[in-house]
This record gives C-alpha cells, sequence and structure tokens, in this order.
C-alpha cells in the first residue's frame, strides 16, 4: 500500500532515483520513528507506574525489616530479662521480701543492684541504647539510667499502666510512640517507643512489671536516609503519625489516609496539587502501618529521561544519515544504472557479460560480487556434472553396502527356524520380531507404506521393548478398516511410541492406545499414554518447538531410535506441507495424546513423481 503511493508520487512528479531513494528513505525513517515515539509513551504507561510501585514497596520492605530488627530486639530484652536466672533470683527475692512484709537487708541490696546493673549493661545494644526499667511492688527497681532524671515507679500514674492488669506473663503489651521521660535524652530523642510486661507466678501474682523504651529516632533515621521524595510514615490503626522523619507530625493525622489503597496495591492520587503514587504496607505486630507517598515525576524520572534522551539520539541520527544520504546519492546512481544494465543482459542468457564496476564503497563491492557471482556460475555449471556422477557411484556403492544387511537377514531367520525346531516359540518370536524390524531397515524401496504394516512394526517394536525392560507395558490398538490401505511414512509411529515409554511412562508398566480412522480426506492417527502427563508450561513449550522446523530432519544410518518426536513433526512437514497437523494434549497425571492429521492416500493412488522414484 505505501508502495504504490509512494511510486504513483514519484511517477507523477518524474523524480529521478536520487529523488526517489531520498523520499523513499525520508518516510522509512521518520514514520517508524514517530510511531515508536507514541507507542512507546503509550505502551510503557502502565508499566512505568508498575515498576514505580514496585519501587516503593521495595523500599518500605527495607524499612520493615530495619524496624522488625529494632522491636525484635527489644522483644529479646524483655524475654532476657525475664527468663533470666539472676533477675529472676533477685526478682524473687524481693517478691519474698514483700510478702513476708519485711525490707531486705541493705548488704543484699546493694549486691543486686550492682548485679542487676552488669546484667543491664550487658545486654544494652550500642547502636541503639533502649532504657530498661524493672519495678516491683515492695517499691524497689532497677534501671539502665539516672533515677534523677525519672523516677520508674511513676508508671503506675501512667495512663496505659491499667492496661496491663489484665494480660499473662508472657504477653508484650505495646505502649506505642509518647513523650521522652528522660530529660537529658528529649533533645536527641523527642518521642520513645515502648514495650512492657509483667512478671508474674504460677499463681498470676505480680512479681514485676519490665518497662524497655527506643528513641523513636532510631526508626525515623532509615525514612531520613532515603534520598529521593518519597514520604514514609510509621502510623497506628486510628491513622496517627508514630514516627516520621520531620518531628513535627509525629501524632497528627495523617489527612490523606482515605485515599491509600488496600494493603499491598497502589494508587494514584494529587495532594497538595501535586499527583502522587501512594502505598501502604502492613506491619507484623502491634496494627501498625507503614504509608508512602512519592511524586510520580519523581519516581518515573529516571525512566523519562531515558526516552526523552533516547528520541533526540534518534532524531540526531536520522539527520546525519539524511546529510549523508544526499551526499553519497549522486556516487551511487550511476554505477547502480550500469549494474541495472548489466543484469538484464544477464537475464536474457548473455552469462559472459561483466559490469567492470571498481571502487572502494559498497556498490564497487558489488559490482566486482557480480563479476564473480557469474564467474561461479560458470565454475558451478560444470561442478553439477562432476556431483550428478558422483552421485550415481555413491548410490551403486549404498546399493552394494546393503549385501551385509540382507546377509544378518537372512542369517537370523535361520536361527529363528532352529530355535522354533528346539520348541522354545517365545524366543523364536522375539527372533522373528527383530528379523521384521531389521528388514523394514534394510528396505529403503518405498518411502510411504501402508498402514497396517505401519501398525505391524510397532507391534513387533513394542514386544521387543518388553522383552528388553523388566516393566512390560500393553499396546492398544484399533484401527478403523478404511485406515488400513492408506499409506503412511515409514517409522512414523515407532518415536512416538518411544517416547511414550521413556517418557510418559518412564519405563514403568502402562497401556499405550494407537487409534486410526478417516475423517474425509484426512486420515486420523492417535497414540496416546495413560503416564504422568505434562503441565501446562511444559506442553505450551513442547507445541512452540514443533512449530518451528528445525534445520536437519535426515535420519543418520538406520536406528529406529535416531529421531525423536521433534523430528518425526519436521519429516510429515516436509512430505505433506501444510496439509500435515498435529494436536498434544496432555495433564499432569491423566497421560498425552498425539493425534496426527494426515492427507488419505491410498496404495496406487500415488503421484507421477512417487511413482518414478519407485521405478528408479
Amino acid at each position: 500500500m505505501i508502495g504504490n503511493r509512494i511510486n504513483r508520487i514519484t511517477r507523477k512528479w518524474k523524480m529521478s532515483l536520487r529523488h526517489k531513494l531520498l523520499v523513499t528513505s525520508i518516510l522509512c525513517l521518520i514514520v517508524p520513528v514517530l510511531f515508536t515515539l507514541f507507542a512507546t509513551r503509550y505502551l510503557t504507561r502502565d508499566v512505568l507506574r508498575e515498576q514505580a510501585a514496585t519501587n516503593v514497596a521495595d523500599s518500605l520492605g527495607v524499612v520493615d525489616r530495619y524496624a522488625t530488627n529494632l522491636v525484635n530486639k527489644m522483644i529479646y530484652i524483655t524475654n532476657y530479662l525475664q527468663f533470666d536466672a539472676d533477675i529472676s533470683a533477685i526478682v524473687r527475692e524481693n517478691w519474698n521480701a514483700y510478702k513476708a512484709g519485711s525490707p531486705m537487708d541493705v548488704v543484699s541490696q546493694v549486691a543486686n543492684v550492682k548485679k542487676m546493673a552488669l546484667k543491664l549493661e550487658a545486654i544494652s545494644f550500642p547502636n541503639e541504647r533502649m532504657h530498661m526499667s524493672i519495678v516491683m511492688p515492695n517499691g524497689t527497681f532497677y534501671t539502665n539510667y539516672p533515677t534523677t532524671e525519672y523516677d520508674p515507679r511513676s508508671f503506675e500514674r501512667e495512663a496505659w499502666y491499667p492496661e496491663l492488669s489484665g494480660r499473662s506473663g508472657y504477653d508484650a503489651f505495646w505502649i506505642g510512640i509518647h513523650a521522652n521521660y528522660l530529660q537529658y535524652d528529649k533533645t536527641e530523642n523527642p518521642y520513645v517507643i515502648t514495650i512492657a510486661r509483667q512478671i508474674r507466678n504460677h499463681n498470676g501474682e505480680l512479681l514485676a512489671t519490665i518497662i524497655v523504651s527506643l528513641g523513636e529516632k532510631h526508626v525515623s533515621q532509615v525514612f531520613s536516609s532515603n534520598v529521593s521524595k518519597q514520604d514514609i510514615s510509621l502510623i497506628d490503626s486510628k491513622g496517627t503519625v508514630l514516627s516520621h522523619r520531620e518531628v513535627e507530625r509525629i501524632g497528627k493525622p495523617v489527612s490523606y489516609l482515605h485515599l491509600m489503597p488496600a494493603e499491598g496495591q497502589s494508587a494514584m492520587a494529587t495532594i497538595e496539587g501535586e499527583t502522587s503514587l501512594l502505598f501502604r504496607h502492613k506491619l507484623a505486630y502491634a496494627d501498625w502501618e507503614l504509608v508512602s507517598t512519592v511524586p510520580y515525576d519523581d519516581a518515573v524520572g529516571k525512566v523519562t529521561n531515558v526516552q526523552r534522551t533516547n528520541l533526540i539520539v534518534q532524531l540526531v541520527s536520522l539527520t546525519a544519515f539524511l546529510a549523508i544520504l544526499i551526499t553519497l546519492m549522486s556516487r551511487l546512481t550511476q554505477p547502480m544504472i550500469r549494474l541495472g544494465r548489466v543484469a538484464a543482459q544477464v537475464e536474457s542468457g548473455k552469462l559472459e557479460v561483466r559490469s567492470n564496476i571498481s571502487g572502494s564503497d559498497e556498490i564497487g563491492r558489488l559490482g566486482r560480487s557480480f563479476d564473480q557471482m557469474l564467474d561461479r556460475i560458470g565454475e558451478m555449471i560444470v561442478q553439477v556434472r562432476e556431483e550428478q556422477t558422483l552421485k550415481r557411484k555413491a548410490e551403486l556403492e549404498m546399493l552394494q553396502a546393503q549385501i551385509n544387511p540382507h546377509f544378518l537377514f537372512n542369517v537370523l531367520n535361520s536361527i529363528r527356524m532352529r530355535i522354533m525346531m528346539k520348541g522354545d516359540e517365545e524366543n523364536a518370536a522375539l527372533i522373528s520380531s527383530l528379523a521384521v524390524l531389521l528388514r523394514m531397515t534394510i528396505n529403503r524401496s518405498n518411502e510411504l507404506i501402508p498402514l497396517r504394516e505401519e501398525a505391524d512394526t510397532v507391534l513387533h517394536y513394542v514386544k521387543l521393548m518388553n522383552f528388553r525392560h523388566n516393566e512390560t507395558i500393553e499396546l492398544d490398538v484399533s484401527l478403523s478398516p478404511e485406515s488400513l490401505p492408506v499409506t503412511v511414512p515409514r517409522f512414523f509411529m515407532q518415536p512416538l511410541i518411544e517416547n511414550a515409554f521413556l517418557h510418559g511412562l518412564e519405563h514403568n508398566k502402562g497401556t499405550i492406545r494407537i487409534m486410526a480412522w478417516l475423517s474425509g480426506e484426512q486420515l486420523l492417527v492417535r497414540i496416546e499414554d495413560d503416564g504422568k502427563g505434562m503441565d501446562a508450561e511444559r506442553l505450551r513449550e513442547l507445541r512452540e518447538k514443533l512449530d518451528h522446523p528445525s534445520g536437519d530432519t535426515s535420519r543418520s544410518g538406520a536406528e529406529l531410535t535416531g529421531i525423536g518426536v521433534k523430528n518425526v513433526v519436521d519429516r510429515m512437514k516436509l512430505l505433506y506441507g501444510a496439509d500435515f497437523s498435529v494436536h498434544i494434549d496432555s495433564r499432569p497425571g491423566a497421560g498425552t495424546r498425539f493425534t496426527l492429521h494426515i492427507p488419505a492416500k491410498r496404495r496406487g493412488e500415488s503421484d507421477t513423481d512417487d511413482e518414478s522414484e519407485t521405478g528408479a
């Protein structure tokens, strides 16, 4: 369509060859560039959004792992404080004194304070300084911070403290983000995240309360490490900000919470006049979430810049190419016309003409190659004659080489007769099957044989396979009477039977069924097994492999297994062309089914070419 339109335009304006090439080159270069530009922008729009969402999700995953690591450390500390033997002994000693109504002696108390200080210092993490408190009902407490800053017994007056009474000794209570209760640490950490747990005995009596706090900055610092414009907030179930790199936003609700998508999904929304990509990620503890917003242009900015740069490079390259094309057009036109005249003379049969075009450019090389091609044609004519002579000699040698297989076949039949005469009919039958297969490989006069002969060959092959292997396979053959005289390629079933035995049944016993019937002008041959079958992905790969012909479908030698399923299909396509087709069905555990559609042709109906080949 486009070529005809260009020809009409060039004829109307009587353009020269140079102008025709120039106009064609411009159209062939500019149109694809413009089409590619618009198609790329349209097709990559959703892909860019998905990629941006993936990047945001990855960032939140990093934050989640970091925050989870901090939480795990806090839980580890509470577990250590609860189950350490020395700490448990100190707690029970205070509890016993409390129950007895008598205070502990000063020496024991001083020793306990020293021992507890060493324990608390030993479990402190250098990079995440945590404030630890152990408060007992008798008013005794232990901390790893100066008690002049805060009296740990004041925790009992906090609003959240009564909620601890209904919890078991193994249940951690997340207090969440609240103002730092230590004055010396408020400058660096205005807020802290706190977890509390009560130690109880088997009667449910309170032995001690453990409170562990961590500065909020340790959580929000991972937000600050993100150099992009991605805004990340840690919020609770009510949408209140628990942690953010901007301290003033902590404790305030998220204004765009109603625009957030479902867990693990992304959404586009306009926030403060800017289109942003929104994402939310549920944490595994305390009913907290990570929410993120990032400007859409910033999320896809790098890819957009790459596209813009690619367009500029294409336009610059196009301009440079057109300039070079116009410059070389005058040099290229005349040799091309001359070469066209010589080609016309060759077409008329004058193989002795030569272009004699010289030069170091493409046209010069083309001219020399054209002249060399004419020289080579003359040489090939002589070579073809010689090859035909050698081919006749090779055919004669191949015919002579069949004497040895015929000798082996005759000897094998003699052995079979001797075994049969001795009464060993089973082994005689096996040798008979082997002889039949050997005779089929020796006889190369007919490429096509009746379907009944091919089925007999398969029966003998299966009999030999059962003799060779431990497991026995059953062969169920069901051929309609009208299909028996239809001619088919020799040995086209055997590779499919072997494939079913090796890959479908995997050398185990099972059943292979062969069915054949006529449908109009088509012979339908179905080979199926009750083996393991294939999944959808493997079936798709097999179908794609069979749809692309291989470079060589010839058999090497006369081995029965010299060709596989792929070569069988390629061979059938070479013989029948588009009239042949194969359909494969398979499911895991339900076996595999091959259905071959072969043009129906009975013996005696072969075309002239087949007859001439047979006669030869």
